[in-house]
């Protein structure tokens, strides 16, 4: 009975492991159906060998279950943290507006005393006379007020009155004759020298 050869290599899916002929007509395959696993039908899911042992399981679920309360206890301090410093930043607010309140009277109070300072100063340069102006130190406001002051008070900046040579102050044209004929007698007497 002949009736149809059936080419069985088409059916078999593991490549005839399960009996049946090979379909290659290698004989010496040693079960090798050149997946690499060597004839084992085992389904394998893990993608790995070897199943994972049950310890090492349980030690790294553990580990991970202990990191992730540990994480959680630092988000909540860090939380608590963040808490304690609004408050904190709260008190700050009121020190600041507490502070300010005190010192923005005494910021006007003092530009008010500084202008007044520095319109006394410019008044006191001002009776410095000019060729003397050079004498003033540069520098700090206050020392050179300081300076003024005591200069002023050594007598630096006097002016002496011209000593009067018998004229009495007025110009030689508009005198009198008789303070004519007293310059005259007075020219003639040093020019014998």
């Amino acid at each position: 009975m002949d009736l149809l050869k059936l080419n069985l290599q088409f059916f078999a899916a593991d490549g005839g492991s399960t009996g049946g002929g090979e379909p290659s007509g290698d004989s010496n395959n040693n079960g090798d159906n050149g997946k690499g696993d060597n004839g084992n039908t085992e389904p394998n899911n893990s993608g790995d060998k070897d199943p994972i042992p049950y310890d090492r399981f349980k030690q790294v679920n553990d580990n991970y279950k202990d990191m992730k309360t540990k994480y959680d206890e630092l988000l909540q301090q860090q939380q608590q943290a963040d808490e304690d410093a609004k408050k904190k930043q709260g008190e700050y607010e009121t020190l600041y507006t507490e502070l300010k309140e005190k010192h923005d009277p005494l910021s006007q109070e003092f530009t008010q005393y500084k202008e007044t300072f520095q319109e006394i100063l410019k008044g006191k340069l001002e009776t410095v006379p000019e060729n003397m102006r050079d004498l003033i130190p540069q520098g700090n406001e206050l020392e050179q007020l300081k300076w003024i002051e005591n200069a002023t008070n050594k007598g630096l900046f006097k002016q002496d009155n011209p000593q009067s040579f018998g004229n009495g102050g007025t110009n030689p044209d508009t005198t009198s004759g008789d303070s004519k004929k007293d310059q005259q007698s007075f020219l003639k007497s040093l020019s014998k020298f």
